[in-house]
């Protein structure tokens, strides 16, 4: 749905936050799954994107069985649940934290000093190429995390770390090399900090 309506995966990942964590405290009819996901992905269009989609036609792609009341009357109910707190750390913000890391660990050395200077141009471009790739990839492997319940057990941070990873092992980036990706497994950069998922979902501090 988000890239039919050309949205951010930012914004994909931001609404399936949303649902899990007001699922977590509000049971909800199955029926009414299809609502809550467009009502959700609603709230997250208005937290990151420019332009946010038209009531009518998210309800279009529940075949207008809701009616707009229903959506705003549970739009309410959500930001009431959730006390307004809409913006979390999602998968999506750790993927792009661990994509600047990982790049910024090809450009420096061991000292800390940047050895762009002595590579070849050529080498610079075919290392951009394949950087590219991986986050593509890496990027679709964490799209379908966010369709699978089985990975609701694990933190964004963790599964962003993972997704990249193997993207890098599947296009064999590292040429015998350890990746930077790779070393994120076994490393914890200094960066921003998450909460366990399960304190996340209940708001619990």
């Amino acid at each position: 749905v988000h890239r039919h309506l050309r949205l951010s995966f930012e914004c994909c990942s931001l609404a399936v936050n949303i649902m899990d964590r007001f699922l977590a405290s509000t049971p909800v009819a199955a029926d009414c799954f299809q609502l809550l996901g467009v009502t959700a992905l609603l709230l997250a269009c208005k937290q990151v994107e420019v332009f946010s989609p038209r009531i009518s036609q998210l309800l279009s792609l529940c075949c207008d069985v809701f009616s707009r009341e229903q959506l705003c009357n549970l739009e309410c109910l959500i930001l009431l649940r959730l006390n307004f707190r809409l913006a979390a750390p999602t998968i999506a913000f750790f993927l792009d934290f661990y994509t600047n890391h990982s790049l910024a660990g090809r450009h420096m050395g061991g000292d800390g000093v940047s050895n762009v200077s002595h590579r070849l141009a050529g080498d610079e471009v075919e290392e951009a190429k394949r950087q590219k790739r991986g986050n593509r990839l890496a990027l679709r492997v964490c799209e379908l995390t966010l369709a699978d319940y089985a990975f609701n057990k694990y933190t964004p941070s963790l599964t962003a770390r993972c997704a990249l990873a193997l993207a890098n092992q599947l296009l064999r980036t590292s040429q015998g090399l350890e990746e930077p990706a790779n070393q994120l497994l076994r490393i914890n950069p200094e960066g921003p900090e998450e909460e366990p998922m399960d304190q996340s979902l209940t708001g619990d501090q």
